[in-house]
């Protein structure tokens, strides 16, 4: 996929807080030297849920192992912008330093650094999480498009971001076809529910016999039926009034 190029805003506040590491060093002491911040192989992307449906939330990490000495990094990630939107304000950066990261044009620009005279990010550590909203079906591609590592004596390391571990891909589901699917379902046990070769929609079984009798048959025995039960019904009434003279 193409990578927008990378924001002129992130990279010049980056240099204005690289600058400020020197100036926090108290004066008579000694500058670090420039160290090998965290070799290229060790940072990873990471896109997770790998498969999500229209309207779900991918969680995007980029985390690195093995540091010695970080102070402060830019980060360019990418995103194809038909399938997925940035969540604004889901950034999340190390504890204990400055963190901003600002999305547009398919790319979410992520700058952090640390404050005054605290040390470096040792170990490992996860740089920056962001949330992205799927749009549509497709297959979505994520991906570290440019950065760079700042050590505390302000000398920076671009990141090779060629490596297969800051390419991550999601699957896209769309709604349409997961309602399509659901529909299919429902009309499947529907047409199994109804039975019968006489176009009839379910139900008890139905006799073609000589003991079939159907509504229109069936009408003269049941008023004839309630005939007889009002006469019962008069004749006993009859009866007890003889009984009680």
């Amino acid at each position: 996929m193409s990578h927008h190029p990378p924001a002129r805003i992130p990279r010049l506040l980056l240099a204005a807080l690289s600058i400020g590491v020197v100036a926090f060093v108290p004066l008579g002491g000694a500058v670090p030297a420039s160290a090998a911040v965290v070799p290229d192989d060790t940072l990873v992307l990471t896109a997770e849920p790998a498969s999500v449906s229209v309207g779900d939330t991918v969680t995007v990490t980029v985390s690195a192992t093995g540091l010695t000495d970080l102070y402060a990094y830019d980060l360019d990630v990418a995103a194809d912008p038909e399938l997925l939107a940035f969540v604004a304000g889901s950034g999340t950066t190390p504890a204990g330093g400055f963190g901003s990261a600002t999305g547009e044009a398919g790319t979410v620009s992520v700058i952090a650094t640390r404050l005054g005279t605290s040390p470096g990010l040792v170990g490992d550590q996860t740089l920056v999480t962001l949330s992205f909203t799927a749009l549509t079906a497709g297959t979505a591609e994520i991906s570290l498009a440019a950065g760079s590592l700042v050590d505390s004596a302000g000398a920076a390391t671009p990141i090779d971001t060629s490596d297969e571990s800051l390419t991550a891909a999601v699957e896209i589901t769309g709604v349409d076809d997961a309602g399509a699917d659901a529909q299919g379902a429902a009309d499947g046990a529907g047409n199994a529910g109804s039975g019968g070769t006489d176009g009839s929609t379910g139900g008890a079984p139905t006799s073609s016999g000589s003991l079939a009798i159907t509504g229109a048959d069936a009408a003269p025995w049941l008023i004839a039926a309630g005939i007889a039960a009002i006469f019962a019904a008069a004749g006993a009434v009859l009866a007890m009034r003889r009984r009680t003279r």
